[in-house]
This record gives C-alpha cells, structure tokens and sequence, in this order.
C-alpha cells in the first residue's frame, strides 16, 4: 500500500541523458528535475487524507454540490470513481532486462526519455452546483430524476421504462455518465494552446467521449467579451459562426477562491453555470459540426501522465518524451509490441502547439495498430489525417473497420513530393475565387492545407499559417501541417468506428543489441479531423 501511496503522492522516474541520469519529481503543483548525485535520500510520508480526496468523496462533501454528489451515489458512479491505480501494471524499472532495449532505441533519437511507473487511473466530472440546479427548479433527487428522464426519455423511448438508477440505460444514469471522463485535466489542459489559434476564424474547441457511451462533449475556449471556458458551445467569440450558430452552452466557473481546477487524489472536478445535456441541441447543433481531435486525448493514458500541451522554447532547461510500453496505452491496439512515444513541441509543426505521437514496434516491424475514435452523431462524416508537411514522411495505409472503406489510402515521400507543383502555386496572393479553385485541385489529389486556424507561434510572435509571404518557409521547414483526406462513414451514432493504422516504409538501421532501430523512421500521430458531409458539400458556403 505505502508503494501505491507513494505513486500518487509524487512520481518519480529516471531519466537516461548520456553519463548522467536524473530524478523527476512530480507534484500537484509541479515537476522539479534533480540530478541524481544530489539526491541524498527519498523518504515516504503517508497521506491521510488521501482517500478522503477520491473524486466521488470530494463533490459529495463539497457544499456546493451536494445535489450531483447523491446523484452519483444512488447511479452506482460513485464507486466506480473510486480508483486510483492499476495495481497489475509492471513498469520498466520492474523489469530492466526486458525493456532494456526500448531505452536504447529511443536514445539513438537524442531523445530523454521518461517512463510512467504507475498506471494511474484518473477521471474528470463537470459538475453543476446545487444552485445551477435551483435555477432551473431542480431541488432534491426526485426532481433530478424526473428532469432527467424528460431529456433522455426522448432521445432513448425504449429506455423510457428503466427505473432502476443503476443500469446503464437509466436517463438518471445517463444524465450522471455525460459529465464524466475517463482521464484526470486541468483548465489549461482541455483545450489546444489559444495562442496557436487564428481566434477570430474559429474557437478553441476540443472534444471528447465521455462515460455515456453514446456521448461525445465540446469543450472552446472564446476569445471575445465571452472569454472563458464553455462545454458545448457553438459560434465564434461572441458572434455566430459562419452558418449562423450560436449556442453558448455551460460555462466552467471558479471556485469562491477563484480557482478553475478542483483538484483530487485521482483526478480533478470543475463547476458549470448551467445544465450539461447530451439533447437534441447538442447532438443535431453542436456536434453537427467539424472536429479536430488531437490524438493524445484519445487514450485516457496519454492524458493521466500529462503529456499534453508539451512546450519546448527554452533550450537550457531539459525536456523529455514519455515512452509508454506495449500494451499500456487504452484505445490504441495492436497484434504485436507497440510502443509509443509522446514528444514535446519541438519545431512548431505540431497540433496547435501541442505534442506529437511517434509510433514503433519493439522487434523493428512495421508497425500495425487500431485506434478506437470517438462516437460521432448519426450521419454522414469524413474522416482526415492531420500530420506535418515534411520530406521524410513515412509510408502509412489507413483503413476503416476494414470494410469501411473499398481501398486503403497512403501516406509516404513520394505521394507527398507530388504535391509540390500544387504548393508552389500558393506562394502568391489568391483571390477567393482562386483559393476556391485550388483547394479543389488540392482535394482531388486527397489532401487538403493544414487548418486555418492554425497559427505559426515563435517566442515572439504569432502569425497565421495561410499567408502569402509565410507560404513558402512554411512549406520549407514543415510548418502548418497537410491533411489527408482517408474517406468517408456513415455513423449509426452508436458505435465507434476503428482505424487501422499500417506502415510499409522503415530503415533496418540496428542498434548496438542488434534489434532493429525502426524509430529512426518515426511514424508521427499528431491530430484527425471528422468533418460532417454537409460541409465538406456545401457549396454556398466553402469549408476553408
């Protein structure tokens, strides 16, 4: 027990940097990096009150929510929330032997890399305060009861006649599931980094699947006189969007002490201003709209050992990659070892300033994995690979749940280079009418211009991506992004699509062990885009 205690207390983790190994000290309100010859000794301090700070225990002793604290009592969530740890996970430093050479591999790529030594198991619960509730004449459980089953019993007739909270099925049930997420977050963590937006084009909008699985959530951040964080929103700043809507949806509110993030022992809670509902505005409104999902949210590993929104500008202080083992990332599979690596922001080519995924195979195979993607609203939707515009692109087939799609798309250096007489015609000024033109030409060869909204960042400035005199460095050095357009599903809005993720191009360069050393052709996942047919087709009003 002390040894569990001790992972969520602080983690720590070696990281290999040449002669000299260091220390990573992980705290709630930090990291600190210590060299290892200044480390006298680490001593273990229980936390009392550690269990007291779970997740269920904290809303329901807090005296702003008392309402939602017994809705996840009586749902059965509560003790569902109360983990903490995957306590059969087997971290590197439990077996050196075994992992040694995944080590190597990664330090031939100059890398520093950090292995979690625990499976933490975190969640996230947006919470409306008893008040919120008392505004719309939700005043005890029965009433929430009753609300609940006049929003989902629509949605869901058949389910119309569960009365037992418990089941899954239950609109109580339901109404509890769509607040919740399976990883732990902060405020600064749900969204993509503001300053790598072009924010008068678009919010800064994520989403996510929730634990009703049928439910995925928005989470923007405007810009504008209504600035703040939002769930389910819809416009831009403080105006309609382009096709004329404009939600506000549920704002995150502070504490009384002004704090954003509630924090816990396994994860964090906020407050919202009003009613979060996965209803027919949500679903036929706001998610009827254009996704960018950045890849590092779709496992809730990825996201429990912070390795979104990793920044590196300043080159005297150190940075690290976290390098997950095989078959310790959920939603990713694979039929043979897979590790991943989650790479800081290194040269601006990245999702929105964030970090990127690049992917190997310990035996030095091409690699073969599927993700499981987020339930998208019933309809018709494209599905597109984000990545970086670079020569040394890798060779990678997609395919949909096998059949989803008649043919496998490809990604490589050649197909790539193709595009060059089509870029170069962007290094001058288009009218409308011309960039209408080319970004047709451009779709007929599958590949669409990295997104709008995407703003170049340096230390000392921001600037957006889709311009002229930015165009040809831009290309030069990779920056801004393609993406590629793999084809189009159509959602039953009930079950999740998989893509299957396969590479045929790697060196055989081999390590001093003699394994093959693959990541020096490093297959990068940075975001996906799933875009509703209506917009991709609407020709009055052009997507980009």
């Amino acid at each position: 027990m002390k040894r569990l205690a001790l992972f969520l207390t602080f983690t720590t983790a070696c990281i290999f940097a040449g002669a000299q190994q260091f220390v990573v000290i992980k705290t709630q309100e930090g990291q600190e990096v210590i060299p290892v010859e200044d480390i006298e000794c680490i001593t273990l301090e229980q936390d009392a009150d550690f269990h007291a700070r779970l997740l269920p225990r904290a809303i329901a002793a807090d005296e702003r929510t008392q309402l939602f604290g017994q809705a996840l009592q009586v749902t059965g969530w509560a003790d569902s929330l109360l983990d903490f740890v995957d306590a059969d996970y087997v971290s590197l430093l439990d077996n050196l032997d075994e992992w040694s050479h995944i080590i190597s591999v990664w330090h031939t790529m100059s890398i520093m890399p950090r292995f979690p030594q625990a499976r933490l198991k975190c969640f996230s619960a947006f919470v409306e305060t008893d008040s919120v509730f008392a505004a719309h004449g939700i005043m005890d459980l029965s009433s929430l009861t009753a609300y609940a089953h006049q929003v989902y019993d629509e949605i869901f007739p058949s389910d119309a006649v569960i009365s037992d909270p418990t089941h899954p099925h239950n609109a109580l049930n339901r109404f509890v599931a769509y607040h919740l997420l399976n990883f732990g977050c902060s405020d600064t963590t749900l969204t993509a980094d503001p300053a790598y937006f072009v924010r008068d084009v678009a919010d800064v909008s994520d989403w996510y699947q929730t634990l009703l699985p049928e439910g995925t959530l928005k989470v923007s951040r405007p810009d504008g006189t209504e600035a703040g964080l939002y769930l389910n929103r819809r416009g831009v700043q403080d105006s309609p969007d382009k096709y004329g809507v404009k939600i506000r949806g549920a704002k995150i509110i502070p504490s009384p002490s002004g704090i954003l993030t509630q924090k816990v022992s396994n994860g964090a809670y906020f407050y919202i201003d009003d009613l979060l509902l996965f209803g027919r505005q949500t679903q036929q409104e706001v998610l009827n709209d254009r996704w960018t999902v950045d890849f590092v949210t779709l496992s809730p590993d990825f996201m429990n050992n912070d390795t979104r929104l990793q920044h590196q500008f300043d080159w005297n202080k150190m940075a690290y990659s976290t390098i997950f083992l095989p078959g310790t990332v959920a939603g990713f599979d694979s039929p043979k070892p897979t590790d991943f690596c989650v790479s800081p922001y290194w040269y601006n080519i990245n999702y929105y300033g964030g970090e990127s995924i690049s992917v190997g195979s310990v035996d030095g195979t091409p690699i073969d994995i599927t993700v499981t993607l987020p339930i998208l609203p019933q309809g018709e939707w494209e599905i597109r690979f984000g990545c970086a515009v670079s020569p040394f692109l890798v060779g990678l087939r997609f395919s949909i749940d096998e059949t989803g799609l008649q043919d496998s798309l490809e990604i490589s250096q050649q197909l790539y280079r193709s595009l060059d007489s089509l870029y170069f015609s962007w290094m001058k000024q288009l009218t409308p009418e011309e960039e209408i033109v080319f970004n047709k030409q451009l779709r007929s060869a599958g590949w669409m211009r990295g997104p709008k909204t995407y703003s170049f960042s340096t230390q000392q400035n921001s600037q957006p991506v889709r311009t002229p005199e930015n165009s040809k460095t831009l290309y030069d050095s990779g920056v801004g992004g393609l993406r590629r357009i793999i084809g189009r599903v159509h959602s039953d809005g009930k079950r999740p699509f998989h893509l299957r993720i396969e590479s045929y191009e790697y060196d055989e360069v081999y390590d001093e062990k003699g394994h093959i050393n693959q990541h020096i052709r490093p297959h990068d996942l940075d975001f996906l885009e799933f875009c509703p047919s209506w917009i991709v087709d609407n020709e009055e009003i052009p997507e980009e």
